[in-house]
């Protein structure tokens, strides 16, 4: 499969969970002690996943990484996960195609680490894998083209005109 790019908000080992928000990295919170990140954590720029946010990534290297960092890697699997209710998928993405995954210790983490995360299933399919990122990248630019739309000052006049019509 081909590389896609990934943005690093959470380096391996860390306990705070970083959060890419309106332009700039935020810590939302501090993980409990004994509940690290067990690969580097990310997302992939122009996704879209149910939840609202980017499709979520572990990106798994030797590398020591840093917030904002950018990479490019082998997207591997989709780990599907339900948090609270959500579809919260979180995609698998190596540095070197020959990296070794441990699955058990990421779904073990994605359980641990927040009260109401299921993990359900384990992609590992190439199609499965591929088929996904184009849904949430479908998904970005869908919304997008909707954005721009409602944003259109013509539409903005006629959707006012039929509220007004309708009161």
């Amino acid at each position: 499969m081909d590389k896609i790019k990934v943005v690093i908000e959470i380096p391996k080992g860390s306990r705070n969970k970083i959060e890419y928000k309106d332009g700039k990295f935020v810590t939302d919170r501090v993980l409990p002690e004994g509940c690290e990140y067990p690969a580097a954590y990310g997302f992939v720029p122009g996704t879209l996943m149910p939840d609202g946010d980017a499709l979520d990534v572990f990106f798994v290297t030797r590398d020591a990484l840093i917030t904002g960092e950018e990479r490019e890697g082998y997207p591997v699997g989709v780990i599907r996960v339900i948090d609270n209710g959500e579809e919260d998928d979180k995609l698998v993405v190596i540095a070197n195609p020959h990296s070794r995954i441990d699955y058990p210790s990421l779904t073990s983490f994605l359980e641990k680490y927040k009260s109401g995360v299921v993990v359900q299933d384990l992609w590992l399919d190439e199609d499965t894998v591929r088929s996904h990122i184009i849904e949430q990248i479908e998904n970005y630019q869908f919304n997008q083209s909707v954005n721009k739309v409602l944003s259109d000052p013509q539409i903005q006049e006629t959707l006012e005109a039929l509220r007004e019509a309708g009161d």
